[in-house]
C-alpha cells in the first residue's frame, strides 16, 4: 500500500515538471517569434522613411495609405511626398512615430512576458505588471492613431482613415487586458500570502 501510494505522488509531480518545462520552451520560442516582429516593427518605418527621404516623387500617400512606385507613375488620386512643404514632411514623420508606438510597445511587453515566462516565472507580480502595460498600449492606440492624424492634418497633410474596427477591437481587448492584469496580481497576492502561511 505505501510503495503504491507513492508511485501515484510521484507521477504527478513529473507531470507537473514536463508541463513546466514545455511552458518554458514554448515561451521561448514565442519570445524570439516576438522579437523578429518587434525588429520588423522598428525597420518598417525606417525603410519608408528612407524611400520618402531618397525617392520623394516615387512615394505618394492618399487617405488610405503611402505606395511606393519605382517603375511606374503614382496611381490616380496619391500625392507625392515632393510636392509636400516642409512641415508637412515633418508631420509626416510625427504620425507615423505616434501611430506605430502602440503596436511596438505591446510586441515589446509580450515579449517580456515571454520571457519571464521562459525563466519560469508564470504568476509573479512582474508578469502582472507586465500585462497590464500590454492592456495600457491597447488601450492607446486609438487615441494615438487620432492624434497622429490630427497632427498631420493641422500641417496641411491629408485625413487619414484612422479609425477602423480594428482599433476599436484593440481598445475593447486592451480593457479586458487590464482587468485580467488585476486577477493575476490579486492571484498573486494569495500565493504570497499562502506561501508565508504555510
Amino acid at each position: 500500500m505505501v510503495s503504491v501510494s507513492e508511485v501515484s505522488e510521484s507521477q504527478p509531480a513529473s507531470a507537473e515538471r514536463a508541463s513546466h518545462r514545455r511552458i518554458r520552451q514554448i515561451s521561448r520560442l514565442l519570445s524570439i517569434a516576438i522579437t523578429a516582429l518587434l525588429a520588423l516593427a522598428v525597420l518598417l518605418p525606417i525603410a519608408l522613411l528612407f524611400a520618402a527621404t531618397v525617392t520623394p516623387d516615387k512615394m505618394g500617400c492618399n487617405a488610405q495609405g503611402c505606395e511606393l512606385e519605382i517603375d511606374h507613375p503614382l496611381a490616380k488620386g496619391f500625392v507625392a511626398i515632393s510636392t509636400w512643404p516642409t512641415i508637412t514632411r515633418l508631420a509626416g514623420v510625427a504620425d507615423l512615430a505616434l501611430a506605430t508606438l502602440a503596436p511596438f510597445f505591446v510586441l515589446f511587453n509580450l515579449r517580456r512576458l515571454f520571457e519571464l515566462y521562459s525563466k519560469g516565472s508564470v504568476f509573479g507580480r512582474e508578469n502582472a505588471e507586465t500585462i497590464r502595460s500590454i492592456g495600457v498600449w491597447l488601450l492607446l492606440n486609438l487615441p494615438l492613431k487620432f492624434l497622429s492624424n490630427w497632427i498631420f492634418v493641422a500641417a496641411g497633410g491629408m485625413d487619414h482613415a484612422w479609425l477602423h474596427a480594428t482599433g476599436i477591437y484593440a481598445f475593447i481587448l486592451g480593457a479586458i487586458v487590464m482587468f485580467i492584469a488585476q486577477v493575476m496580481a490579486f492571484g498573486h497576492e494569495i500565493e504570497k500570502e499562502h506561501s508565508e502561511f504555510v
